[in-house]
C-alpha cells in the first residue's frame, strides 16, 4: 500500500487557483478522500498486452491519508505525461512539486476478496 504523508519541505495546499484545460486534474474535498481517489488513478500493472486499455490493466493500489492535516481544500494538479515514463512517477512528481505531498510506500493489512469459484445458475427462461 501507499501512504500520503507530508514532503520534507511540508504542504503547499491552497485554494484552487487555476482553471480547467489539458492536463488539469480538480479535487474537492478533504485529504482522506483524495487518498481514495488516488488509489484508483495508480494500478497495479495485471496485463502486459499493449493493446488492453490502461484502465483495464490493473488493480487499484490501496492509498492512505497520513498526513495529519485536517480540513477541506480545492487541489488542482497539472499533470504532465513523461513519454515511456509510468503513471505512478507522473502523480508523485505533481505531488510533490505541486502539492508537497508524496506516497510513501508500507506494508499494512489491505482487505482482499477473493472468489475461487463461480458458476451460471440455469434459469427457466
Amino acid at each position: 500500500m501507499y501512504a500520503l504523508v507530508v514532503g520534507k519541505d511540508g504542504p503547499r495546499l491552497r485554494g484552487s487557483g487555476g482553471g480547467e484545460g489539458p492536463g488539469k486534474w480538480r479535487f474537492h474535498g478533504n485529504l482522506s478522500k483524495f487518498a481514495d481517489l488516488l488509489a484508483v488513478q495508480l494500478t497495479i500493472p495485471l496485463l502486459d498486452d499493449p493493446t488492453t486499455p490502461s484502465h483495464a490493466r490493473g488493480a487499484p493500489i490501496p492509498v492512505v491519508d497520513k498526513t495529519g492535516i485536517e480540513g477541506v481544500y480545492d487541489i488542482t494538479l497539472d499533470l504532465k505525461p513523461d513519454p515511456g515514463g509510468d503513471p505512478f512517477t507522473v502523480w508523485q512528481r505533481a505531488l510533490q512539486e505541486q502539492l508537497g505531498l508524496k506516497l510513501e510506500s508500507q506494508k499494512a493489512p489491505v482487505e482482499m476478496l477473493i472468489i475461487d469459484h463461480a458458476e451460471r445458475v440455469p434459469t427457466e427462461n
